[in-house]
């Protein structure tokens, strides 16, 4: 089993943590997203500075990704959080990051079950497999730019029979 080393605290007390690969959400050549309990990180490779928070789901997040071309990063589970890398702060004491969070507020929860990226759409785009509003499996395409959000197909119509 693979792990992997990643830093946490605060800048000038950095402590390392080992995690098992099924912590591990999405990994390009210089990021690590990761979960641990509900919240969602993102580990630097090669920087010695602790972890950057990039978000939470209620239940835990069950997917993430990071974009073809490192601009952002996406966390599934109920709803999505998404995180633009270029927003990365320092304010002295920590790194942080702004995300937003779509599809999870109580009277529009979306479980999502998988993001991904198709090689034939532009690098703002994904889609993601979810549970909707009307409990149908379907794929989505989402814009990280403009927000919007399109339906590519139902996979599966709920019928009652077929309870997720």
């Amino acid at each position: 089993m693979m792990k992997y080393q990643v830093y946490y605290g605060i800048i000038g007390h950095l402590e390392q943590r080992t995690l098992r690969k099924e912590d591990i959400l999405a990994e390009s050549d210089n990021y690590l997203l990761y979960f641990e309990c509900e919240s969602v990180s993102l580990y630097i490779k090669n920087k010695k500075i602790p972890s950057i928070s990039v978000g939470d789901h209620y239940g835990n997040p069950k997917t993430g990704l990071i974009s073809k071309n490192e601009d952002y990063l996406i966390s599934g589970g109920c709803g999505i959080n998404l995180a633009f890398i270029e927003n990365i702060y320092n304010d002295g004491y920590r790194y942080d990051c702004a995300y937003e969070g779509f599809l999870n507020t109580p009277e529009n929860i979306w479980w999502v079950k998988r993001v991904f990226q198709v090689n034939a759409d532009s690098n703002e785009f994904f889609r993601f497999h979810c549970a909707n509003n009307d409990y149908d499996l379907a794929e989505y395409s989402f814009n990280a730019i403009t927000k919007e959000i399109k339906l590519i197909e139902v996979i599966e119509k709920f019928t009652g029979d077929n309870a997720l």
